[in-house]
């Protein structure tokens, strides 16, 4: 789950289960779509990447899916307006480096992502700086963070066998902070980080 409203799956498994992308992509819109009783509608996208693929959900029509071919994201996502690029972060800190950065590209002339992505990714990281480098990732069609289709590794796994069970939500919290410590020494171990737990 990206935000309330808006979550993001890798589909390889999914998509060959369901016979291809657009089958997949179709039965979770109608599934979703089944699921909140038509509450408000349900707009799905699949792409290569997380941010063509919000794109293509944002083009679909209610309670349908757009699927972007695999390796076709860059082209589907050159002509659209260089403004896109404002909305890809939650963050509002980096929401207001993303709006910087596309004001300066619109005075510049760039008004598609297209164009946008065609600059060298050298320029592009000597005047905008890690947001400038994830939106060009972005506007090429590629994810600033993929997903990982791979199990970690099990030395990295914590756990604990709680019996008797814990009967209140302050206990399983207690207990689970406690896991959560020893995964991040497991982490820092290795010289790893972990941004959200």
């Amino acid at each position: 789950i990206d935000k309330p409203g808006q979550c993001a799956f890798l589909t390889r498994g999914p998509s060959r289960y369901f016979g291809g992308d657009q089958a997949m992509s179709e039965r979770a819109a109608r599934v979703i779509s089944d699921a909140i009783g038509g509450s408000t509608s349900v707009h799905v996208g699949t792409a290569d990447g997380r941010f063509a693929a919000l794109r293509a959900a944002a083009l679909a029509e209610p309670n349908r899916a757009r699927v972007v071919p695999a390796g076709a994201s860059a082209a589907f996502l050159s002509p659209l307006p260089i403004g896109l690029l404002a909305g890809g972060d939650q963050d509002p800190a980096k929401r207001k480096q993303l709006e910087d950065m596309v004001d300066v590209l619109s005075r510049l002339g760039l008004s598609s992502l297209g164009a946008f992505a065609d600059l060298e990714a050298g320029d592009v990281i000597a005047r905008f700086g890690a947001a400038g480098v994830r939106a060009h990732l972005w506007a090429r069609g590629l994810d600033d963070r993929p997903g990982s289709p791979e199990d970690p590794p099990a030395e990295l796994e914590v756990a604990i066998d709680l019996d008797p069970p814990v009967l209140r939500v302050d206990q399983a919290a207690f207990v689970a902070k406690a896991l959560a410590e020893e995964f991040i020494r497991k982490l820092n171990a290795r010289g790893i980080s972990c941004a959200r737990v």
